[in-house]
Order: structure tokens, then sequence, then C-alpha cells
């Protein structure tokens, strides 16, 4: 299991034994800058979870974005997670 997103999921723990997890969140982080890490390597290739768990979107609401930008950020990770790892569950 691989989580990206802002600080919420920062503070999950950094790995997890119980459940093979890694937690990748930056505090203050929205969507333009977790897709820019997506595009630009944050996903090494020999990185291949089951599963993508993205928690992302709150750090762009409290910077007075809108829903519907902030919305279109969602899809945009979320578009991009699925061209890098088509065969993982992105929740």
């Amino acid at each position: 299991v691989k989580s990206s997103g802002d600080s919420m999921k920062q503070s999950f723990p950094k790995e997890d034994a119980a459940v093979k997890s890694i937690a990748l969140g930056i505090m203050g982080d929205r969507t333009p800058q977790l897709l820019f890490r997506i595009l630009n390597g944050e996903l090494p290739e020999d990185l291949t979870p089951p599963l993508l768990w993205v928690m992302i979107g709150t750090n762009d609401l409290a910077s007075r974005c809108n829903s519907e930008m902030t919305a279109f950020g969602i899809i945009q990770v979320v578009q991009a997670l699925r061209e890098k790892r088509p065969n993982a569950i992105i929740v």
C-alpha cells in the first residue's frame, strides 16, 4: 500500500509492517504539488503497490481554491496515478 497526500497523510505512521504500507504525505500539500511529484519521480518504477490511498484537497479548499478547481485537481491526480499504475486500486 502506498499512500500520498497532504498533512493528514503525514500524521500517519511512515511505515506499518503489519500491512506493508508507507505514508508519503507532506504538510500543506495541495493537488498541484502532489501532481507534480507524481509526474516527476514520486513513483519510482520499482514501486508497484496493489493499493494507492490518496487523501488530498483539504489544503486546496483551505487556501480558498473553489470546490470545482479542487475536484479538478483530485481528478488530475487520480488520472496520473492510473497512468503510472494501471493495475493498482485507487482509494
